[in-house]
């Protein structure tokens, strides 16, 4: 059966994203992927599964979370963007016989595709207030652009908490 799988690699942090639409496969092909396109080895059960799950951006409730139930250190978070998308699916057919192509398009109606987001990291004693730009990508896509991985946390521990990201 064909599969198809996309993979985002963050060398900075180390951050591998994999995501095909059967679960079962994903650590799988991410360990496929950390062996041969990366050549490295070790425990890859090791490395935390995450899920990014944008739904939330669609109610009028996201915004009260993300006034209220903020983590230590972040001051305030505001959205900047939000893209929706219609996805659809393409089915061809083309037959060796000499056969007509074939092309059947269907609706699945709009979808949230990626949420970018400003969080205003608070004053600390070694570092003045500063933000931190987000953007999430469903199903599998975080680019932030911390400076220092408590930075970093900070973001992951705030996504959790308003119920966008999910690590198993």
């Amino acid at each position: 059966a064909a599969m198809s799988a996309s993979f985002s690699w963050e060398p900075d942090t180390g951050a591998l994203g994999v995501f095909c639409e059967d679960r079962e496969v994903r650590l799988d092909l991410a360990t496929v992927f950390r062996d041969v396109v990366l050549a490295c080895d070790g425990a890859i059960s090791d490395m935390p599964m995450r899920e990014f799950d944008l739904f939330g951006f669609s109610t009028p409730e996201m915004l009260k979370r993300l006034e209220r139930d903020r983590v230590a250190g972040v001051e305030k978070i505001s959205i900047l963007q939000i893209k929706v998308a219609r996805p659809f699916e393409q089915q061809t057919t083309d037959e060796a016989n000499g056969r007509d192509l074939v092309q059947h398009f269907s609706s699945t109606g709009y979808a949230l595709a990626q949420v970018k987001l400003v969080f205003r990291m608070a004053k600390q004693p070694h570092r003045k207030a500063h933000n931190v730009a987000v953007q999430i990508t469903s199903p599998n896509g975080l680019n932030d652009k911390s400076k220092t991985e408590d930075d970093r946390k900070r973001v992951l521990e705030q996504l959790v908490r308003i119920g966008v990201l999910r690590e198993f």
